[in-house]
């Protein structure tokens, strides 16, 4: 019987095991910090029958500048950034990263076969089980029990 089923039903002698390595690449952008920058410059503001004035100054600092004036005792202000990249592009940035190998291995599982030992008390319980059947069979026919 053991040997019928390992023919008919082999057990399994080769298992395929798989990694998988991937790298993905995606544009990512980078904050580049922009340093702090101060700047202060002191002007004379003249005053002639209660009108304000002040000639045009200029500031300037690597990203931006700035212009005042008065003129008839109103303050005008411009500030102004400058061209400048802030945010950087890094193309192809490795965001990801995952394997995939595959590997194959044999395994040899052994023949399991029955010991005369267990084959005998398997043969003894069938016996046993016929004798059993036939007792209670002969009991039922000679008492006449009816089946349900």
């Amino acid at each position: 019987m053991q040997r019928w089923c390992t023919e008919k039903y082999p057990p399994k002698t080769e298992s395929i095991i798989s990694y998988r390595d991937t790298i993905v690449y995606r544009d990512s952008i980078i904050f580049v910090k922009v340093p702090l920058d101060t700047i202060y410059q002191k002007d004379t503001v003249y005053v002639e029958e209660g009108i304000a004035q002040m000639d045009k100054v200029r500031i300037e600092t690597d990203l931006a500048f700035a212009e005042a004036e008065i003129v008839d005792s109103k303050h005008n202000l411009w500030l102004e950034h400058k061209e400048a990249e802030i945010a950087e592009l890094i193309e192809k940035a490795v965001t990801e990263r995952s394997s995939v190998t595959t590997v194959s291995k044999t395994v040899i599982v052994p023949e399991h076969y029955t010991t005369w030992w267990d084959e005998f008390w398997i043969k003894m319980g069938k016996i046993f089980s016929a004798a059993f059947g036939l007792i209670v069979g002969i009991i039922i026919l000679k008492n006449k029990i009816p089946f349900i």
